[in-house]
């Protein structure tokens, strides 16, 4: 698995915010604190992500105003890597609401995609896409860093 190219849904995005100590929470944090990877999101993806955190639902679990969370949703689009999605006028068969997740997956050619969503898990790998839990990426990135700590030895 290559973890340079991340994209996260709004499940990963909702999860941390609610669940700041949680595996998405650590993983948004190392994110934000140490740049370990590129997180990559779409401008429909992070639409996505501030309507879902942004929900009255969501909203009544977090000690935050809706204001300081579509602050957290801003700093999320200015530290990611935005990529520009076109639509797809002639695309055949139903859309899903994983569309904006794989719509930006795609545009950078090879991702893992950090999700809480069974159905983008259930999803067979591919060589540029992979789904998996955020826990199974920090398990990951943490066998990556000691690596790298022990060849600093």
């Amino acid at each position: 698995m290559r973890t340079s190219t991340i994209v996260c849904d709004s499940t990963l995005a909702v999860d941390a915010l609610l669940r700041p100590d949680g595996p998405s929470g650590r993983l948004v944090r190392r994110f934000l604190e140490r740049r370990e990877f590129d997180l990559v999101l779409s401008g429909p993806l992070l639409e996505e992500i501030r309507r879902a955190a942004t929900d009255p639902k969501v909203l009544a679990r977090l000690e935050l105003s809706v204001a300081e969370v579509e602050r957290w949703v801003v700093s999320l689009g200015v530290l990611a890597t935005l990529v520009g999605v076109e639509h797809d006028e002639d695309r055949t068969g139903p859309e899903t609401d994983d569309d904006p997740v794989l719509v930006a997956a795609a545009a950078v050619g090879e991702a893992v995609v950090v999700t809480l969503d069974p159905e983008l898990l259930a999803k067979p790998a591919t060589g540029a896409f992979e789904a998996v839990r955020p826990e199974v990426l920090l398990e990951v990135l943490e066998a990556q860093a000691e690596s790298s700590a022990s060849r600093a030895v």
